[in-house]
């Protein structure tokens, strides 16, 4: 009965960090860059979950970089609300 319980929890201790480490910010860094990478090459057409993104962890200098370099047109609104964070 022991044996079980303890194997319970360490199956339970493992499912919690495994989604604890897919919610850390370098995972979540390696997302947005696939995502670039995809929209870069066309294979992703819309922006939306890309600046989901970038608004998420305030990332302002990101932000304008990634306007400047595809041509996006820059909300000032959000460029306030990214700096201000």
């Amino acid at each position: 009965m022991d044996r079980c319980i303890e194997f319970c929890e360490v199956r339970a201790w493992k499912t919690s960090l495994r989604s604890h480490i897919y919610q850390t910010p370098v995972f979540k860094r390696m997302d947005l860059a696939a995502l670039l990478y995809n929209y870069e090459r066309g294979v992703v057409e819309n922006k939306g979950e890309i600046l989901e993104k970038v608004v998420e962890d305030s990332m302002a200098p990101l932000y304008e970089q990634l306007c400047a370099k595809f041509n996006w047109d820059v909300d000032q609104s959000v460029l306030k609300t990214l700096r201000c964070d």
